[in-house]
């Protein structure tokens, strides 16, 4: 089930984002058919003049709130579930965290070529530091349980050596 719980994020990330002249707040604009710009290279992508590394503008409207509280919520389980599907090892919660990134990043690069869709590196940035937040909180919790039923354990075995 873990699995399958990240790869539809996965998709579900992958289908938003190759969707042509997306509009958050118009659900009829969120599965069309796949338009990709013809003009656009990688050598385009990778040079520094180009808008993919340009910041967000138009940050007061509706949609553009929209488009960034979904990409924290759609990270934030990418990110939970990533480290789900890892196994216990004390870098987990770093590697959990460079997998986000680097899917990020592929993300941000494919929507790049997408018609009506703009790529950017501060996109990566916002899911990156998304991804670091939920982490941060997941580790806090998960210490603050561990150290809850522990010390839980010694007091019930406290207890019952008195008796």
């Amino acid at each position: 089930m873990k699995k399958w719980l990240l790869w539809l994020t996965m998709l579900g990330i992958i289908q938003f984002s190759n969707t042509p002249h997306l509009v958050v707040s118009d659900p009829s604009t969120w599965i069309n058919k796949p338009q990709y710009e013809e003009n656009v290279t990688l050598a385009f992508l990778l040079d520094t003049e180009s808008v993919f590394y340009f910041p967000w503008m138009n940050v007061v409207q509706k949609d553009f709130i929209l488009h960034k509280l979904g990409h924290v919520i759609f990270f934030s389980l990418l990110t939970i579930f990533i480290l789900m599907n890892m196994k216990e090892t004390k870098m987990r919660y770093v590697n959990a965290w460079l997998w986000t990134t680097f899917f990020a990043f592929t993300d941000e690069v494919h929507q790049f070529f997408v018609v009506g869709r703009s790529g950017r590196f501060v996109d990566v940035l916002l899911d990156s530091v998304v991804s670091l937040a939920c982490l941060i909180g997941l580790f806090v919790f998960f210490t603050w349980k561990k150290r809850r039923v522990t010390s839980e354990m010694i007091s019930l075995q406290m207890f019952f050596k008195k008796g």
